[in-house]
């Protein structure tokens, strides 16, 4: 498959079609997208806690907790919170106090 710079060269040897820059357009965009991915994808590697292997023995130094907000709750976590959440007695009518 040909660099963007093999392809924009092609553009200038060749007259292509309306359809055909469009689609080569598509496919720059579509590049630009996989790459940011994929660079979304190493950060989050990196920001998580590998365990340890028992071939290498060595302990990760590279983890870092989130804070409190950054961090995403677990399923363990949500779970708490709809038990006490369904444990909290509500009395009297929601629009009570619209009234």
């Amino acid at each position: 498959m040909p660099s963007c710079k093999a392809a924009s060269e092609l553009c200038v040897l060749f007259s292509l079609t309306a359809r055909e820059k469009a689609d080569m357009q598509y496919r720059k965009k579509v590049l630009e997208y996989a790459h940011q991915h994929e660079k979304a994808a190493d950060i989050l590697k990196i920001k998580r806690y590998h365990v340890p292997d028992a071939k290498t023995k060595s302990i990760p130094t590279e983890y870092v907790e989130e804070d409190g907000e950054e961090a995403t709750k677990g399923d363990g976590r949500r779970w708490e919170d709809d038990r006490l959440m369904a444990a909290i007695a509500k009395y009297g009518a929601r629009d009570a106090a619209e009234k």
